[in-house]
C-alpha cells in the first residue's frame, strides 16, 4: 500500500541526496554492490524468523519517490526483508531492493506514521531519538513522560 508523502515530509530531492550518500560498493567493506544489504536481511531472518505476526506491519519509504509503503502479512515479501527496508537508516544502512524498487527507513517519511493506526484500539509508539534537554524544555507530552520514566 503506497501513500503520498505529506506536505511536510521528505522531498524526493532530499531522498535522492540521502540515497546518493549511501556507501558505495567496495568503499568500506570491499564487497559487491548489495552484499551488506543482503547480510542485513540474513541477520534479521535469524533474529525475527520468517513468519509474519498477524497484527504486525512496518513502513518503508520508497527511495525514489518518497512514497510510504506499508508491509504486512499480506505483502509478497519476507518479514526479514520488510524489516530490513523499514530499518535502512540513511547514511548508516544500505537501501533494500524489493521488487526492483529501493526502500529505506519508513521514519524518513514520517517518524510516527500514526495515521496508519486508525481503527485500532491500541497504538504503541517507540521513539529512538534522544530528547533535547535544556531549560526551555516543554513540561508536557513525550518529554514529560520520558522524564517521569527516568525518575522512577
Amino acid at each position: 500500500m503506497l501513500m503520498q508523502p505529506p506536505g511536510s515530509g521528505v522531498t524526493p530531492k532530499v531522498l535522492d541526496a540521502l540515497v546518493e550518500a549511501q556507501p558505495r560498493p567496495g568503499c568500506s567493506r570491499g564487497q559487491g554492490d548489495n552484499t551488506f544489504a543482503e547480510e542485513t536481511v540474513t541477520l534479521l531472518h535469524c533474529l525475527v524468523g520468517s513468519d509474519w505476526p498477524d497484527t504486525f506491519a512496518c513502513t518503508a519509504t520508497h527511495a525514489d519517490s518518497g512514497d510510504i509503503h506499508i508491509f504486512d502479512s499480506g505483502s509478497e515479501i519476507s518479514l526479514p526483508r520488510a524489516v530490513a527496508a523499514s530499518c535502512a537508516l540513511p547514511l548508516v544502512l544500505p537501501v533494500i531492493w524489493i521488487c526492483g524498487r529501493r526502500y529505506m527507513d519508513g521514519g524518513t517519511h514520517d517518524p510516527l506514521n500514526a495515521a496508519f493506526a486508525r481503527g485500532h484500539d491500541l497504538l504503541i509508539a517507540l521513539s529512538c531519538q534522544l530528547p533535547m534537554i535544556h531549560r526551555a524544555a516543554p513540561k508536557t507530552g513525550l518529554f514529560s513522560i520520558w522524564k517521569q520514566c527516568r525518575s522512577t
